[in-house]
């Protein structure tokens, strides 16, 4: 299951780590420099019992289909490797 929400566009110096923050994150390790607008996250949804769990989110500005697509697919490979069964239509 996935859904995407809006988020305040903000950038934030962040002491700790010396780094900013607030830009789009898709996994990957390029640095973007647009701010997020958008949260992406999936979550794992139980067939046989009644739970529901976040594993992965990305941050975007604007996301085309093709992008999408292949965020889900590497979810779900990330999910198998760890040994759970995915199922989806």
């Amino acid at each position: 299951m996935l859904d995407a929400m809006s988020i305040k566009k903000a950038i934030e110096y962040d002491n700790a780590t010396g780094k900013s923050t607030g830009f789009v994150n898709l996994g990957d390790s390029i640095d973007h420099d647009e701010a997020a607008t958008e949260v992406l996250v999936f979550m794992v949804v139980g067939l046989l019992g009644h739970w529901k769990a976040p594993v992965a989110y990305f941050l975007t500005h604007t996301l085309e289909a093709a992008t999408q697509q292949q965020l889900v697919l590497h979810t779900i490979r990330s999910l198998m490797e760890v040994g759970i069964q995915v199922c989806y239509c």
